[in-house]
């Protein structure tokens, strides 16, 4: 691995921990209705690590829900676009996680030649086996870890690991060192080539289809929308709210939105449940689905446009 290499997968890893700190901060603040409910923990807590491990969860080529096996279903397949690789089943937060989770995963996964692991997760706490092995792979609690070493932990799941195409060699190495401190880990290493992240493409105006998440850059703050009119913001979710509440000027009658995703909906017509914690309510009364971070929320808001015949090209973010 070369130093572009390793410092794609630091920016990964570093990803990742905002991740697990967003997951941590939710489950301290929310934790009875997360205890309760299944379906809000899958969406608040489990979705939005599986999207900073590039499992896009709105991807049937990449996941797969309540995928349907010989021995019945699973929650999640983690396919390489023709087969799965790895599943995993999810419980409500307050389920204490046994071997007994495990066990039956591996003897659904004993049937599909291609699944490698398998992960169980109540959004607290991730267990993962290796095909055929009942000892863990990892076995971490994100509430009660550093989030950096959580990460880590973590990586092991990420898709470009699973799939074949990166190597995990320096995970090892960076956990046999002392654990590194939040200053220590944000300096990143240095190269010849910058790795790619938006801000450090321009400064300026970024087209909305150019843009890419990355944790470390700095926050937008200010988005021009088609009709050339601009808003300040605070933040990457900024953007996808100004997006929503721009269209719903446009489309008043605008009604709940499907994108040909595994889940039924990103826009929803009520507030029932989870989804009035988390998320946000548009001037028009729907709301927005919680737990849409990182790069899954750019592609959202470009799917959401095109999906109203929209070019994404359109709308610009500015960072200064």
């Amino acid at each position: 691995m070369n130093l572009n290499e390793l410092n794609d997968l630091l920016q990964k890893v570093r990803v990742l921990e905002t991740a697990v700190e967003e997951v941590k901060s939710r489950i301290i603040n929310h934790r009875s209705d997360y205890d309760s409910n299944e379906n809000a923990t899958r969406y608040g807590l489990i979705d939005p690590i599986l999207d900073a491990l590039d499992w896009d969860v709105r991807d049937v080529g990449m996941v797969r829900t309540e995928y349907r096996m010989t021995s019945g279903p699973v929650d999640y397949a983690l396919f390489d676009g023709t087969a799965p690789l790895a599943v995993v089943e999810a419980k409500r937060l307050s389920r204490t996680l046994d071997a007994s989770v495990s066990v039956q995963l591996l003897s659904y996964a004993i049937d599909v030649e291609s699944i490698q692991y398998v992960v169980a997760t109540n959004g607290d706490t991730w267990q993962m086996r290796a095909r055929g092995q009942r000892d863990t792979v990892f076995d971490v609690k994100l509430s009660s870890g550093n989030s950096v070493v959580s990460a880590l932990e973590l990586i092991r799941m990420w898709r470009g690991v699973l799939v074949g195409d990166q190597a995990i060699s320096p995970i090892g190495a960076l956990k046999d060192q002392q654990t590194p401190t939040q200053d220590e880990y944000s300096g990143a290493i240095q190269t010849d080539e910058p790795p790619l992240s938006t801000p450090r493409v321009s400064r300026g105006w970024i087209r909305l289809d150019e843009a890419r998440y990355n944790a470390r850059d700095p926050r937008p703050t200010r988005i021009r929308l088609p009709d050339q009119s601009e808003i300040r913001i605070t933040s990457w979710k900024n953007v996808w709210i100004s997006i929503a509440e721009w269209m719903v000027e446009r489309e008043p009658q605008m009604t709940a939105c499907s994108f040909g995703n595994t889940k039924p909906t990103v826009i929803k017509t009520t507030d029932e449940g989870f989804w009035g914690r988390g998320g946000y309510q548009l001037s028009n009364g729907l709301w927005i689905e919680p737990g849409v971070t990182g790069n899954t929320l750019l592609r959202t808001a470009r799917s959401f446009l095109q999906h109203f015949n929209v070019e994404p090209s359109s709308v610009l973010i500015r960072f200064d």
